[in-house]
């Protein structure tokens, strides 16, 4: 039996449940990027453009997706409140 990847993809650091981000929040949130508005968890500011995302159950923070490929690191984790 498969279990869909929704039901089981977690945040790494609090293990809340993530769920893909929207179209209208992808927009926003890449415009912020292209004004170099966005930080991650690091502090760095966040450079590149996502292709998508997966948001965590709190909206405190955004895994990115980049070439079809979620990057599910803490530090990477791109913070919401700027957006």
């Amino acid at each position: 039996m498969q279990v869909p990847l929704l039901n089981i993809i977690r945040c790494p650091e609090t293990k809340q449940p993530l769920h893909p981000a929207e179209k209208e929040f992808l927009a926003k949130l890449n415009q912020g990027i292209s004004s170099g508005l966005v930080k991650n968890k690091k502090g760095e500011t966040v450079s590149r453009k996502i292709d998508g995302g997966f948001i965590r159950k709190d909206a405190k923070s955004c895994f990115p997706v980049r070439n079809g490929i979620v990057t599910l690191l803490s530090k990477e984790a791109i913070l919401l409140s700027a957006v």
